[in-house]
């Protein structure tokens, strides 16, 4: 991806996972370190605010701008001199100090939300995910942590149990958390994505629910409005279905996972404002996410309200991991719409880094 600021070309993982601002209505296209140098030159402000087209006006949030900060020193960590390569008191002594530097571990979800845990050797994954259920209310069986692509078991082999050791994290390395709502049993066919919404006070407007597909990440296409039947029709859209006296929309999309070809990896599943640039303006959203065959249990949460200020949101997604599905859930906002994808297709191609960072 290129910097639109530095105009360098870097990874994504150099790029903010999400926007700065829940405000900000442009998409993270600068990268890190542009975001963060700027900020502290300019009083926290969004690096968008010298934009000739789009000045963004907006302040970073602090708690955003501080993870920005963690995720670079992670990716470029600063590198101390040994005592070999320098005969400065002063800087043996910073060496030391920083071999034996204390910290903590960041532990972040998809949607941004973090926790810190004070670092130490002896610390068990086990006990990370304790802290993690204590502090972020996310029940240990649900947490699915990841650091550098490898997904942290508790035990090292049948006898010994994984500590921080084991997987080689630092101080003030970033684990990411994803958080597993349910294991798609094999007897399941087909799950069910369900969403009616009234239209704003003023004029007429729609919400769009979307299926967004993926092979690791290579985009494959997408179910929507105007795109009925994908891959055969394994995954369906029901198209737009307006009761214009009860000035009401539906949208339904269904996946059957047996028909689903087997290089497909994920289904994200977003909701988008065709026009309206805030979720917010639609009223009576009602969304539902089942499994066909038992419509009374939902299988993820309704994170609508995380994006009411926001033009979409990438709500839950379908990932086959091991040969099996899991049910994700994301709750991640971002720009974009049913007309103008690519913002949306960025959100999720940094969701995916994310779980294999």
């Amino acid at each position: 991806m290129q910097c639109l600021k530095c105009q360098e070309t870097k990874l994504s993982k150099e790029f903010p996972s999400s926007t700065l601002n829940e405000k900000c209505d442009h998409a993270p296209l600068h990268c890190l370190r542009c975001v963060t140098t700027y900020a502290k030159k300019h009083d926290n402000r969004c690096s968008y605010a010298e934009n000739k087209d789009q000045p963004c006006q907006q302040i970073i949030d602090e708690n955003r701008l501080q993870i920005c900060d963690v995720q670079l020193n992670a990716l470029f960590p600063k590198i101390y001199p040994t005592s070999s390569e320098s005969k400065s008191p002063v800087k043996a002594a910073a060496a030391s100090a920083a071999k034996t530097r204390v910290g903590e571990l960041i532990v972040k979800r998809i949607d941004g939300e973090t926790t810190e845990i004070p670092y130490k050797e002896t610390l068990s994954i086990r006990e990370v995910k304790l802290q993690v259920q204590k502090k972020m209310k996310i029940r240990i069986e649900k947490q699915r942590l990841i650091y550098n692509g490898t997904v942290l078991q508790e035990m090292k082999d049948e006898k010994t149990s994984a500590t921080v050791v084991t997987y080689d994290l630092q101080p003030d390395a970033t684990i990411h958390l994803m958080v597993l709502l349910s294991a798609i049993p094999p007897t399941l066919t087909t799950v069910v994505f369900d969403l009616y919404w009234g239209w704003p006070d003023a004029g007429k407007d729609y919400l769009d629910a979307s299926a967004l597909v993926f092979s690791g990440k290579t985009y494959e296409g997408v179910a929507d409005y105007k795109t009925l039947g994908f891959a055969k029709k394994a995954i369906y859209h029901s198209g737009d279905r307006i009761d214009k006296e009860k000035r009401q929309g539906h949208h339904f999309i269904k996946v059957n996972l047996k028909e689903i070809p087997k290089s497909f990896t994920h289904v994200f599943f977003t909701l988008s404002s065709y026009t309206s640039p805030e979720i917010s303006h639609f009223k009576n959203l009602n969304f539902r996410f089942y499994d066909e065959d038992h419509p009374d249990k939902m299988l993820c949460s309704d994170q609508t309200k995380k994006g009411k200020s926001n033009q979409a949101i990438v709500m839950c997604s379908l990932s086959k991991m091991d040969g099996h599905w899991y049910v994700h859930d994301n709750g991640v906002v971002s720009n974009g719409c049913a007309r103008n994808y690519p913002p949306l297709k960025n959100t999720i191609l940094n969701i995916i880094d994310e779980w294999s960072m």
